[in-house]
């Protein structure tokens, strides 16, 4: 059986790992776009990418035809807060992975706790 500081342990250990892999994918797929744009001069279908995005939620947003969302079609024409939309779904991705290292963390400890049958 193990004690409450060992499951503790093993919960922060693998909210470390969730931490962890976030910044490591972060950071590659980060390396990925900056040689993209600058060592293989390919920004144009980045950036086209990304447009093609904000012009499928726009069309979405215009479908639904609610007058009050009119600020929210405003504000995707700022780029300032485009890119906080962005960060905003990082944040979400970084949230998801600590939620589900926090998940494998408690049902390892729940495996690892079970009494044993002979």
């Amino acid at each position: 059986m193990l004690g409450a500081a060992a499951v503790l342990a093993m919960y922060v250990t693998l909210l470390l790992c969730g931490l962890a892999i976030f910044f490591a994918m972060s950071s590659i797929n980060a390396c990925g776009l900056i040689f993209a744009r600058f060592v293989f001069h390919s920004a144009a279908q980045i950036d086209s990418q990304l447009a093609a995005m904000f012009t499928q939620l726009r069309t979405t947003i215009q479908q639904q035809g609610n007058p009050a969302q009119a600020s929210v079609l405003a504000w995707l024409n700022i780029p300032e807060d485009r890119l906080g939309l962005l960060l905003t779904m990082s944040a979400f991705v970084l949230m998801l992975y600590l939620g589900l290292s926090a998940l494998g963390g408690a049902f390892a400890a729940l495996l690892r706790s079970r009494a044993e049958t002979k």
